[in-house]
């Protein structure tokens, strides 16, 4: 990765553990190309160390937050208000 963006920063890899306990909590698995990269750097840090890439910790924090707040939890048939029906904000996840 570092070869094609090279101020790219780097963190420790996520531990497999993490990985499966991420996926007990979130209640469905990790896309496979987004557990290849935690598994190499848990999170991407880019210009100015923003987080490019969440951490693993992040990314299930974040998810439970938007599946459990009403603002994001409509009743609407484009977002059903229970969570484990509701669509997280980027696409490749897997029950």
């Amino acid at each position: 990765m570092t070869e094609v963006f090279p101020d790219v920063g780097l963190r420790e890899p996520a531990e497999p553990s993490g990985l499966v306990a991420a996926e007990e909590r979130l209640g469905r698995s990790v896309p496979t190309e987004l557990r290849q990269l935690l598994l190499e750097s848990d999170g991407v840090l880019g210009h100015f160390l923003v987080n490019t890439v969440w951490s693993l910790d992040q990314i299930v924090e974040t998810n439970l937050c938007f599946w459990s707040d009403d603002t994001f939890a409509r009743k609407t048939p484009a977002m059903p208000r229970h969570p484990s029906t509701i669509t997280p904000p980027w696409t490749g996840w897997t029950e």
